[in-house]
């Protein structure tokens, strides 16, 4: 199996939520480990991977996709002889496991070592995040509605590590490079200016041996 490093560069501040809020503390926490850092969700690193990939392969019409959503994902009776399509073999499905393995994208040694020196400001926040305020439009009458504030935390413009693990060929391989040309945010709030970033896979030759490949 090949081990490839995935690196995501935020040039913009980012929100990634754990789907909880916390009473009296902030609505929309950012996801945090257990030494209380923010990272990125190898399951969401994974979903935006698809996503791009399925633009790509509908736009290019280069193979033959099923229609992946409920109920229309490749079945292994209708696969036999031919196969799953590129996604649901790459990705998964219901019915059958992905070749690829996405893990968790934490932050990078020098940055993680900065955020380690911030404490927290608040109980039960990442460190080195922030608190921003947002309001909710009653687009009739083009007002703030009342009673509707809502607190995000943010963590600042960070580079995260991950992998992307399981053997490639070599046009899986191209298409996984296609779909970081075409990722440009991650995260919450992108049209709030969040979660710009850049991502860049790596080729793992050997542990702590990372190269850029062309």
């Amino acid at each position: 199996m090949t081990s490839r490093g995935l690196t995501i560069r935020f040039d913009t501040p980012l929100h990634h939520g754990n789907g909880y809020g916390m009473a009296g503390i902030v609505d929309r926490p950012f996801l945090q480990d257990g030494n209380g850092l923010p990272y990125l969700a190898g399951s969401a690193i994974k979903g935006k991977f698809r996503y791009a990939a399925a633009r790509l392969v509908t736009t290019l019409g280069s193979e033959s996709i099923c229609g992946q959503v409920a109920g229309q994902f490749c079945r292994p009776s209708e696969s036999e002889g031919t196969g799953p399509c590129v996604l649901c073999r790459l990705f998964g499905s219901p019915w059958r496991g992905g070749s690829l393995v996405f893990t968790d994208a934490r932050p990078v040694a020098e940055e993680a070592s900065l955020l380690r020196q911030l404490a927290p400001a608040d109980k039960g926040r990442a460190h080195g995040t922030t608190i921003r305020a947002t309001t909710a439009i009653d687009r009739r009458l083009r007002i703030v509605r009342a009673k509707h504030l809502f607190t995000t935390e943010v963590a600042p413009a960070l580079s995260f590590e991950g992998r992307i693990e399981g053997d490639l060929t070599p046009a899986d391989e191209q298409l996984l490079r296609h779909c970081t040309m075409l990722l440009t945010h991650f995260g919450a709030d992108s049209a709030r200016g969040l979660g710009q970033c850049r991502f860049e896979i790596r080729h793992q030759t050997s542990q702590g041996d990372n190269r850029s490949e062309p």
